[in-house]
């Protein structure tokens, strides 16, 4: 499975965190990730915990990216051949935001944290 994260780029920062406050957290992270537009519930619970506002600038990251897909899909969708072309690109970067979701659960289970593929995250909460 490091395959995956290596050729994704996705650097493990664990050890940025507070093993305590990440296993605290767990379950919260897992709802982020699951359900991407729930991103504000870890910060809400512990505003200054390091690893809640990691998880749901994460997890901010993804509710956006899913909501730009879905906007775009909504306005190419009427356009005749392009937008069958487009929206079938659209579907399948929808579903690598899906493997990436699962790829964050499987992190959050496993107590581990890693960096957003490429780099691209939205920094909301500092």
């Amino acid at each position: 499975m490091d395959g995956i994260y290596n050729s994704l780029q996705m650097e493990e920062i664990t050890d940025q965190y507070d093993p305590a406050e990440m296993e605290q957290q767990k379950g919260l992270a897992i709802v982020a990730f699951l359900l991407p537009f729930l991103f504000f519930i870890p910060i809400t619970s512990n505003k200054d915990s390091l690893y809640a506002k990691a998880v749901g600038n994460q997890s901010l990251t993804i509710c956006a990216a899913d909501i730009v897909i879905w906007v775009l899909r909504m306005i190419l969708g009427g356009i005749p051949v392009l937008g069958k072309i487009l929206g079938f690109v659209l579907g399948l970067v929808s579903l690598a935001l899906l493997v990436l979701q699962i790829l964050k659960i499987v992190d959050a289970v496993n107590g581990k944290m890693r960096k957003m593929p490429f780099g691209f995250e939205i920094s909301a909460f500092k």
